[in-house]
């Protein structure tokens, strides 16, 4: 895991099989190399799946849905756990 990395690149819903981007469910940071990252507001320890964190994290990201912005957290594998919009970009 990697502390407090900083990543950048759109905030974003990732589109379904289908093509069609939901308009709820988890956010998603495409970084500026392509990587996708759920974003995730609470710290890795926190009990329950990855995808219902993300879920209920969602609300906080939203406003920035189809932004380039940095976000700062805990980056392990393709989760960034307490992820945090960076306001300097």
């Amino acid at each position: 895991m990697s502390n407090d990395e900083r990543i950048c690149g759109r905030i974003m819903r990732l589109p379904t099989f289908d093509g069609q981007v939901p308009d709820a469910g988890p956010v998603h940071l495409v970084s500026d190399v392509g990587e996708e990252y759920l974003l995730v507001a609470n710290d890795s320890g926190m009990p329950g799946r990855v995808e219902d964190l993300a879920a209920r994290s969602a609300e906080r990201y939203e406003p920035y849905l189809d932004q380039d912005k940095c976000v700062r957290g805990d980056v392990f594998g393709t989760v960034i756990w307490r992820a945090a919009i960076a306001e300097e970009n």
